[in-house]
């Protein structure tokens, strides 16, 4: 049987990862290594060439390892699609966790949310759950995905409604400005790439800096004295 990938010449080569040359399989530490270093590989070509683009074989030849190897730690391409972004979702509601309990208010979680949130974005799990938002996927995964943004949706809600309580945001539709902060964080990918001028967590401060302050000066009052 032709592979996908020996009918479609032009496509890009396969990027060589890390390899597993003289390693022994057995022990968990050891399978846990490298069924993360499958799905790092595995969300790198997804968003590079796409999630159908890219095949088994592709990510097999990119550790070094052949397609049976990969059956050993995950199912199908599908399940390492859906572990992907279940361990990036999971992060994103860890960091909402972590940043509420260490804020001095609500205003100040959602500062440290951002930072921590564009820096796991920025990260190959977060920019493969980005993406996977425009990919064609089964029923069961987009419902799965669905889920996930639900939750951290509703965390991102809740945080902003008690910010509204404790005085430290404004009265505002908090479903409205919910829709402009992930509007917001979730592009940054498209955008920003580690290395520039910026980190990342200095990139989401200076974002959530726009998005707390607005762009609208503060009008004057009264007139300037001669």
């Amino acid at each position: 049987m032709i592979s996908r990938a020996a009918t479609k010449p032009r496509r890009p080569p396969v990027p060589k990862t890390r390899r597993w040359s003289g390693t022994k399989l057995g022990g968990d530490e050891q399978r846990e290594t490298k069924r993360l270093a499958i799905l790092h590989a595995a969300a790198k070509m997804f968003v590079e060439r796409g999630f159908y683009e890219t095949s088994l074989t592709d990510i097999a030849a990119s550790l070094g390892v052949t397609k049976p190897t990969l059956y050993y730690y995950v199912s199908s391409k599908d399940e390492m699609l859906a572990q992907i972004a279940s361990t990036a979702l999971a992060e994103t509601e860890k960091i909402f966790s972590e940043t509420s309990a260490g804020a001095r208010d609500a205003l100040d979680a959602l500062r440290l949310f951002v930072r921590a949130y564009v820096r796991c974005m920025d990260g190959d799990f977060g920019r493969c759950l980005l993406s996977a938002r425009h990919f064609r996927l089964s029923p069961e995964i987009e419902g799965r995905l669905r889920a996930g943004f639900r939750r951290i949706d509703a965390r991102a809600r809740e945080l902003l409604s008690r910010g509204v309580r404790d005085g430290s945001i404004r009265a505002t539709d908090v479903r409205i400005a919910t829709f402009v902060l992930y509007g917001a964080i979730n592009w940054v990918p498209h955008w920003y790439h580690d290395g520039g001028s910026l980190a990342a967590e200095e990139a989401g401060e200076a974002m959530f800096g726009v998005l707390a302050g607005g762009l609208a000066a503060p009008r004057r009052t009264g007139r300037a004295r001669a």
